[in-house]
């Protein structure tokens, strides 16, 4: 709909999950999605249901025998349409194999122990790609326009930086300089906008798309803080409270602040902070002093997408997604709070809370960190 001031009211979240569902499709499986054509997708109608559902069975298996609940109904009615269509897909993947640069194709040619995948390991594998590549993607784009949204002034930072390599209009072009006058982002651009990856790595940082991490089995004994974790505990690594806590980020922690990771906080510099605290951890759990490079310490990487052998394995694809997108998004249109953030901020600022506040008060955990009605409204207006 139409917003006061020009622009109109629009649901970002929306936007960029049919962005992300058809680079998955092209990527995945050699097929167009045509979510961003507008029309219904019965995939995405059925996504969520199928995720609640998900989340629902983490914190009791027994979920879905509870019949008498219209919602669990509901949720199994999707988990076999979900099914049925994934059922679909292997029967066109047998039928005609995808292009040799999908994933699938890659799976195709996968052995285990010689053997290839059978049809059920390919489904599982095909579904889980798929649900994983578009989703947590399209919400880290949401949170990174709402974030902007909240915050005007660093947007209008990050548009200069991408007018600078002529990827949006000069400020005081006014309205010569058409969209189709700008050229595409391509691959050099990317090391020639450091604002716009600090911007996405606090967003990560604030909204982690994935709040719960990741799950890693004790290899041996472990001190933790006085406590012992025995060999074989699956211990949790929450990314949220970690990413939040100020003995990590200091008091400005809650604060929407890219320049943390800008000049001085390169990941160099993180990774070699987070080796010097390894080091006067162990040290300390032996009762030993360890050496310091003296200074300040840099703010650990939030670790979005996890780390070591097991980290996100589409973490190269959504970092992509995430710079095309937003820079494609923000060199045309400018985004400003629709009704439900406005009145979020206007709270925060009445109580003495940062914008940050108000993004979390629209915020559901439903296995990701998402817009709790599944929406997010930004006044859109165009730039050019």
């Amino acid at each position: 709909g139409a917003a006061a001031g020009g622009g109109a009211v629009f649901d970002v979240s929306d936007a960029a999950k049919r962005i992300t569902s058809d680079v998955m499709g092209q990527m995945l499986l050699g097929e167009d999605l045509q979510g961003t054509q507008w029309k219904p997708s019965e995939y995405l109608e059925l996504f969520y249901p199928v995720l609640r559902a998900q989340g629902e069975l983490i914190n009791n298996p027994f979920h879905l025998w509870q019949l008498w609940r219209r919602d669990v109904r509901l949720q199994r009615g999707c988990l076999a349409k979900h099914n049925d269509i994934m059922d679909r897909k292997m029967d066109r993947l047998m039928a005609q194999p995808p292009p040799d640069y999908t994933i699938a194709a890659h799976l195709l040619k996968a052995r285990v122990d010689g053997q290839p995948l059978n049809r059920n390991q390919l489904k599982t594998e095909v579904a889980a790609f798929m649900a994983a590549g578009f989703e947590t993607t399209s919400h880290a784009i949401t949170w990174t326009l709402a974030a902007l949204a909240a915050h005007p002034d660093i947007q209008q930072q990050l548009v200069d930086e991408l007018a600078s390599l002529g990827l949006a209009a000069a400020a005081g072009a006014g309205g010569s300089a058409g969209s189709s006058q700008l050229r595409d982002i391509d691959q050099s651009d990317f090391s020639r906008l450091p604002l716009m990856s600090a911007v996405i790595k606090e967003t990560l940082r604030l909204c982690p798309p994935a709040p719960w991490g990741g799950t890693k089995r004790a290899p041996a004994d472990v001190q933790l803080c006085g406590f012992t974790v025995k060999k074989g505990t699956m211990v949790m690594m929450p990314l949220l409270p970690l990413s939040l806590a100020s003995a990590n980020y200091g008091p400005d922690a809650m604060l929407f602040k890219p320049q943390r990771w800008a000049a001085g906080s390169t990941a160099d510099a993180a990774d070699d902070a987070a080796a010097e605290r390894d080091q006067q951890h162990a040290a300390a759990a032996a009762g030993a002093e360890a050496p310091s490079k003296g200074g300040s310490i840099a703010a650990p990487d939030p670790h979005t997408f996890m780390t070591g052998p097991r980290d996100c394995i589409g973490q190269a694809l959504a970092k992509l997604e995430l710079q095309v997108v937003l820079a494609t998004l923000l060199a045309r249109f400018r985004f400003l709070p629709g009704p439900k953030l406005q009145q979020e901020l206007d709270l925060a600022a009445a109580t003495g809370k940062p914008p940050v506040a108000a993004l979390h008060a629209l915020a559901g955990v439903h296995v990701t960190m998402q817009p709790e009605d599944g929406e997010m409204l930004l006044v859109v207006q165009p730039r050019c």
